[in-house]
């Protein structure tokens, strides 16, 4: 970032106004980085639903949930899911080219990185 040789000159005279911008292009920029680290993209979650299942075994309630879920009969998506399009989005994320996902329980991983993308279940 450079510095405006005319603002160092005010600043140092103890202008306010120039005290005062420095501080807001400060507080935005800090804001923007914030920003970036803050957001995750979808193959972040699957990368920690992965992680966590391989770690801990996976989540148990989600194990029972997907232990008793046949999408043939059930449909998709489950009945236990309250957000349809967070649901959506985690099976997009697992399997993005839609050419079936390659983890043991697919469904497992779905409904875990529905939770981590703020998913929640009926019931709950």
């Amino acid at each position: 970032m450079a510095i405006d040789p005319k603002k160092l000159a005010a600043f140092a005279k103890g202008d306010e106004t120039a005290k005062e911008e420095d501080r807001e292009e400060s507080a935005e920029s800090e804001s923007e980085e914030d920003e970036d680290e803050d957001e995750k993209d979808d193959a972040d979650y699957v990368d920690e639903a992965l992680s966590e299942i391989e770690e801990t075994g996976g989540d148990e309630q989600i194990l029972k949930l997907v232990a008793e879920y046949d999408p043939t009969e059930e449909g998709n998506p489950p009945s236990w899911v309250e957000d349809e399009d967070v649901w959506e989005r985690a099976k997009e994320a697992v399997d993005p080219d839609g050419e079936g996902a390659d983890y043991g329980d697919v469904w497992a991983v779905v409904a875990t990185v529905y939770k981590k993308m703020g998913g929640e279940f009926k019931g709950e």
